[in-house]
Parts: C-alpha cells; structure tokens; sequence
C-alpha cells in the first residue's frame, strides 16, 4: 500500500473513491460503513467526511463516472455513428441489460435508488436526453410540458428499478428496455413505425457488439477488455 501520509489533498480524495469503488461493488452501498471505507484506504478515522461530505456524495461521483463510461465503451464498440433515435435506443437497451446482467450494479443501482441519489443524476441525464432529440427532429415540446415529461420518465425509470430488483425472474432485460425506450419516444409524440424502427435496430446492432460486464467489476473500467 502507498504511503498515505506522503500522499496529496487530491491523491487521497482518488484514494477514498478507489476504495469505494471496490467495496460499493463487493459489499454494497449499504453494507460499507464509514469504517470500512478508512480501514481498507489505510487512513485515518474522519478521513472520508474530510474529504467528502458523506457516502451519497461518494456514491453520486462513482455513478456519475458508471454512467458515463457505459455511454463510452458502447460508442467505442461500435463501428459506425446511427441516428439519434437508433444510438439512443442502443444505449437504453445495454443499461438494462448490464442491470440485469450484473447483480452487484444492479444491487449497487437500487440502493442508490432508495436513498434519493439517483433523482438528480437522473434529472440532468434525462433533460440531457430529451433535449438532444427536441433539437435534433425540430420537436415542438413546450417548457411546461418538458418538465412535466422530464418528471414521469424519471418517476417510471424509479419505480423499474424497484420492480425488477424485487420481482426480478418475471422479466427480461429486453422487455423493459424495449418499455422504456418507447415510452420515451412517445412522450416525445414519435410515431409507432419510427419507433418500432429505432428498438429492431438497436437489438440488431447490441447482438454484434455486447459488452463485456468484466470490464466494469469494482469500477475499474478495464480497457483491457475491449
């Protein structure tokens, strides 16, 4: 282990989210206690309160990071750029089925989900998402109505969570990925057949390039699994 007394403010700080990263993944977010997080960095008790307000806030950073790299393995998989629908069902059907696929994400996910961290990640990749398709088809979307569609689609992305994490063999990964990527396209008025488009092409293109859910045990991000 590093000399931890040698290392910086910011060394530390990467230090304390390594750690987390590892036990988040093998324990749990809700299993790890602040104790477990110092004894395994080799720090000092208070150290990870010094540095970071709490473990939400550790756990926000580590999902922040997830849900990016998900995003940047699939784009560098596949060998050709598709539409914005096509691309944007792709990423929706490889989440779920990494979610389902992996039960520590998955577990990880759900206790994120019920201690209210995931709402404001959600809330600015949700935005992120219908704004690009409002901007990219010329939609006519009014703001109240943004906000309204904004709103259910994180309430009904919450309530999957639950609902497959507790009643997880009556599903597949494709049914509710195929779910939620329509229903997002209809709250954005699309029609049944640019729709239906969108989720045959997302299935073929997933089939050739899955990802390798190895490469993101503890959070590491192995490149070397691409």
């Amino acid at each position: 282990m590093a000399n931890v007394a040698k290392m910086s403010p910011e060394e530390k700080k990467a230090l304390i989210l390594d750690t987390c990263k590892e036990l988040f993944y093998e324990k749990g977010y809700n299993e790890t206690s602040y104790e477990d997080i110092y004894t395994a960095a080799g720090l000092p008790p208070g150290s990870v309160t010094y540095y970071f307000t709490g473990k939400k806030n550790i756990a926000e950073s580590i999902h922040a990071e997830y849900e990016l790299k998900v995003k940047t393995v699939l784009s560098l998989l596949i060998a050709e750029e598709y539409e914005l629908r096509v691309m944007s069902a792709l990423e929706i059907l490889n989440w779920w089925n990494v979610f389902f696929i992996n039960p520590n994400i998955r577990r990880f996910i759900v206790e994120l989900g019920r201690e209210g961290v995931l709402r404001r990640s959600f809330l600015g990749n949700t935005e992120h998402f219908f704004k690009l398709h409002i901007n990219e088809y010329s939609l006519m979307i009014e703001e109240t109505k943004f906000k309204l569609i904004t709103t259910a689609y994180i309430g009904m992305i919450t309530e999957l969570l639950f609902e497959m994490h507790e009643n997880f063999s009556a599903y597949t990964a494709e049914e509710v990925a195929d779910f939620v990527i329509e229903n997002a396209y209809k709250f954005l008025n699309v029609d049944h057949v640019a729709i239906s488009d969108a989720i045959g092409k997302a299935h073929v293109i997933y089939n050739e390039v899955k990802i390798n859910c190895e490469y993101f045990k503890n959070f590491k991000y192995d490149e070397r699994l691409l």
